[in-house]
């Protein structure tokens, strides 16, 4: 009797062993697209208007997209330009994309150039849902709604 509950345990723990497979694990690996750089470029192509920014000291999102006026806008040859309407200011460049991983955020690097030098910016894709993006650029996470 002993030898056979020792038989049946062990071949019980060889199918619970066996039925915890890595093909869970595949599946989220592939369901999460912001580890694949051509889809978070096909995501973020377009034009991407300015809504807001979080705010640190009521920890909620403030609309000032009336006052900053700014918008994005990528295109498929990893060209890039943004636009301040306010001061005027027109930003050109390239971009890159380095796809999330297990720890990180995937994010945008945009190499434009001030009278010949090469200048370097790096957005943080935080969240994209739908039409809207939440990013991390210059010190706070803000909104862009896709148009």
């Amino acid at each position: 009797m002993k030898k056979f509950l020792l038989i049946t345990t062990l071949a019980l723990s060889v199918i619970s062993v066996s039925s915890c497979s890595n093909k869970e694990d595949e599946t989220e690996v592939s369901m999460n697209n912001f580890e694949n750089a051509e889809y978070v470029k096909s995501q973020m192509l377009g034009k991407w208007n300015y809504w807001g920014h979080k705010s640190p000291s009521c920890n909620c999102w403030s609309y000032n997209g009336d006052i900053y006026k700014g918008y994005y806008t990528f295109t498929t040859d990893n060209k890039y330009s943004f636009k301040h309407e306010v001061s005027n200011e027109l930003q050109n460049g390239t971009y890159s994309i380095t796809p999330a991983t297990k720890t990180n955020n995937a994010y945008l690097t945009l190499t434009y150039q001030v009278s010949g030098v090469n200048k370097y910016r790096t957005i943080i894709l935080k969240d994209l849902t739908g039409n809207q993006a939440i990013v991390f650029e210059s010190g706070y996470d803000q909104r862009y709604d896709k148009e």
